[in-house]
């Protein structure tokens, strides 16, 4: 199969300690508290992750991101998605597509800073990252502020595909 969809989803609740750092698309979003996790929580990155799972069979997130976390005390969640990358086999990203739900923080002056770290932690151009946020009219947990939620669409293709 020459092109892949893949699509996570991941959400975490904000935590009360106020050493927590919220990371969202591995940028530290300052005035915001971190979220309950073992590791960071960035909800971007661990979504991103479960996407690349529905591409590859391998999931990264759960027994393995835990056993990094909690044995060998990794909780960057970019590390994970490098293993969730080498998974890939032959596939090379050609877009994401990333969307938020949360009251709290306001993303709009993060929005281009996020899009350029995950084009970074990919190799791929920024322009190829599409990120939008949205409260949800405070339907949910998430528009209420009491968390984060975050939906990844990820578009793949064989590598042999792109060289012709």
């Amino acid at each position: 199969m020459p092109l892949r969809v893949g699509i996570g989803t991941d959400s975490h609740r904000f935590s009360r300690d106020p050493s927590r750092k919220l990371m969202l698309g591995g940028v530290e979003i300052p005035s915001t508290p971190g979220m309950v996790a073992n590791s960071d929580g960035d909800v971007i990155l661990h979504a991103l992750c479960n996407a690349l799972a529905t591409i590859t069979g391998f999931t990264v997130l759960g027994p393995y991101a835990d056993r990094l976390c909690l044995e060998k005390g990794v909780t960057d969640s970019s590390l994970y998605l490098v293993e969730a990358l080498n998974r890939l086999e032959g596939y090379l990203i050609t877009s994401v597509s990333i969307a938020v739900e949360c009251k709290r923080p306001k993303l709009i002056e993060f929005i281009p800073k996020i899009r350029g770290r995950i084009a970074a932690l990919l190799g791929i151009d920024a322009e190829r990252v599409g990120l939008t946020a949205t409260t949800g009219e405070e339907l949910t947990a998430f528009g209420e502020g009491r968390g984060i939620h975050a939906t990844v669409i990820v578009a793949a293709v064989k590598e042999e595909i792109l060289g012709s």
